[in-house]
């Protein structure tokens, strides 16, 4: 029987921008995120380095964070904080193509 997964209430309340492809911001990209550490967290800091995360920021990352999921986690929220609107799916998924995950930019849905 699968798990079922429960959203925090705080999370729908909190405020939401459109970014222009039938969804809201923060909750779908955090979905597209799940997705894209479960897939490729191994290779977070190349695709760091794919959508121009700072080096000394990498380096932070590498750091702090205990295992591959958590830098990637951190990662792209780094990228998605630092980038505000300019943090789309799109960038996320050439980024991906970028360094050779194909397939996990075409799961990655509009």
């Amino acid at each position: 029987m699968p798990a079922t997964v429960l959203k925090k209430k705080t999370r729908s309340e909190s405020p939401q921008r459109h970014d222009g492809t039938g969804h809201s911001g923060t909750d779908d990209m955090q979905g597209y995120f799940d997705k894209v550490i479960a897939g490729v967290s191994n290779n977070w800091d190349h695709l760091a380095r794919k959508l121009k995360i700072r080096e000394n920021q990498i380096g932070v990352i590498q750091e702090s964070a205990t295992d591959q999921n958590r830098r990637c986690l951190k990662m792209l929220n780094s990228w998605r904080n630092e980038n505000g609107s300019k943090a789309t799916l799109q960038v996320l998924k050439q980024a991906l193509i970028d360094i050779g995950e194909q397939l996990m930019a075409e799961s990655l849905e509009l």
